[in-house]
């Protein structure tokens, strides 16, 4: 069986093990190895998402601190966000296409009429 390694997987079955859970769809070997460290430096309950990655799925926090986490790390810390940025922008860093742009243009429209940003 070939491995294709992208995302960090190189090990037979990491594409399935390392599936997009949380709110943010965190994926692939790399990225959940990185929130693991991440979250192991910032809190004293180290968690081993690595052995069991359902984790990030099952436990609301983590799945909410995962995403907060891939939303920095993925658009925060590699672009200028200010109220000039647009959704395309965003989607771009996160997922690096256009799945479900239109959609989430209204989404963000949508809450953009109803939550005071400025």
């Amino acid at each position: 069986m070939e491995v294709v390694k992208i995302n960090g997987n190189n090990e037979p079955g990491d594409g399935y093990k390392y599936r997009g859970r949380g709110a943010m769809q965190l994926t692939g070997r790399a990225n959940y190895q990185a929130f693991e460290d991440f979250y192991n430096a910032q809190n004293d309950d180290e968690i081993d998402i690595m052995s069991d990655p359902d984790q990030v799925a099952s436990d609301p926090i983590l799945a909410i601190e995962s995403a907060l986490w891939a939303f920095k790390s993925k658009v925060l810390d590699r672009m200028d966000v200010n109220n000039k940025t647009s959704v395309d922008a965003v989607t771009k860093k996160i997922n690096g296409g256009k799945n479900g742009l239109s959609d989430r243009k209204s989404k963000f429209n949508s809450v953009k009429q109803n939550v005071d940003c400025d």
